[in-house]
């Protein structure tokens, strides 16, 4: 079967777009899937844009499911049917028809969000969705899907304000989260050592478990943290409480952005604002680093 997602990039300019969207198939990108992560990487041309894939396989009992995923998929138009990509898209099916298709696709649609006070936008989103469905579906057989690693939207943060200003644009709820942690004597940091990655690891752990979605093991994720650190284009930011890792996200600078891959917060912590602490804290690094 063929699947994509539709990727959904709200009201950011088409520059921004195009940098996040590069980054799912940039060099930095492909070393740590095919070097640290030990994917089989391949490179296909669709829509008249080569790109590198990855192939994921499952063994259930005595089967090897297979599942290839393109991330960052630039089509050329959804306006109209492109006769090049269907014959793209038939040439890979026969050559791999063993294997399920995923296909992360940019899609451009100018809104704010779903929480929009203007009623009307929401259902303009739901039909301007639908109407896509319905081209992708019958044009080149491809069916919505949802799968990990591979976002619906992609959110870009704006680094230019002050702390005191995210916190008066916020909504009632996230400034009762933000008071608390200014009252939970919250330390950031920059872990460094081994030891801090593993102890953040746990944290990750623990809200996988929680919620049912699967982690790389400890060895890889540190040769993923020992990569990076040779590569010094990353961090990993942490809360604190006290000496206890609360809350982390590792972030990669990627050209002119910072980007979130992972995160995780202690679910015992998170009563006291931990990940806004974390987010508003980050965001304050990005804006004096000039991201």
């Amino acid at each position: 079967y063929f699947h994509y997602l539709l990727c959904i990039l709200q009201y950011f300019s088409f520059f921004i777009i195009m940098i996040m969207f590069s980054f799912y198939q940039s060099p930095i990108w492909r070393h740590i899937q095919e070097e640290v992560y030990k994917k089989p990487i391949f490179d296909v041309t669709l829509w008249k844009n080569t790109y590198w894939w990855i192939m994921k396989q499952m063994a259930i009992l005595w089967q090897t499911k297979r599942r290839s995923m393109i991330h960052g998929v630039r089509p050329v138009s959804l306006d109209k049917v492109d006769s090049d990509f269907q014959r793209d898209l038939l040439a890979w099916k026969r050559d791999h028809w063993k294997h399920d298709l995923f296909l992360q696709i940019w899609c451009d649609l100018p809104i704010v969000s779903r929480q929009t006070k203007q009623d009307k936008i929401p259902d303009r989103l739901d039909q301007s969705l639908a109407f896509v469905q319905r081209d992708l579906l019958t044009w080149y057989d491809l069916r919505p899907t949802t799968r990990e690693h591979m976002p619906h939207a992609t959110i870009v943060l704006e680094t230019v304000w002050t702390i005191d200003e995210w916190k008066s644009a916020c909504s009632d709820s996230g400034k009762r989260m933000i008071n608390k942690w200014q009252k939970a004597w919250l330390t950031f940091l920059i872990a460094t050592h081994e030891k801090e990655w593993i102890a953040y690891r746990q944290v990750r752990y623990a809200t996988a478990y929680d919620k049912w979605f699967s982690i790389i093991p400890q060895e890889q994720f540190l040769a993923l943290m020992h990569y990076l650190t040779e590569s010094k284009q990353w961090w990993l930011f942490v809360a604190k409480k006290w000496a206890d890792i609360v809350s982390g996200s590792v972030c990669v600078q990627f050209e002119e952005q910072m980007i979130y891959l992972y995160g995780a917060t202690d679910r015992a912590y998170g009563d006291i604002g931990a990940h806004y602490w974390l987010t508003m804290h980050i965001r304050a690094r990005a804006r004096d680093h000039h991201f």
